[in-house]
């Protein structure tokens, strides 16, 4: 039912870049992008010969309002 199985090492990169604008002396809008597993390596998560899906490149883009 159960075996054991050997998945390779993975180093996986990131980044996040962010910037910020005054819109007033009291507003600031922000804006940001982040990505995760940059590079797009395979992470393992599913076994070889299984079904289900690994998630791969991850973009997420935030707005941001300060007062």
């Amino acid at each position: 039912m159960f075996s054991e199985t050997e998945k390779p090492g993975r180093v996986l990169f990131g980044g996040r870049v962010a910037y910020e604008i005054p819109v007033s002396q009291k507003l600031d809008l922000g804006v940001n992008l982040e990505i995760s597993n940059l590079f797009n390596q395979r992470t393992y998560a599913v076994s070889e010969g299984m079904a289900g899906i690994e998630v791969g490149r991850e973009f997420w883009l935030g707005v941001q309002l300060k007062w």
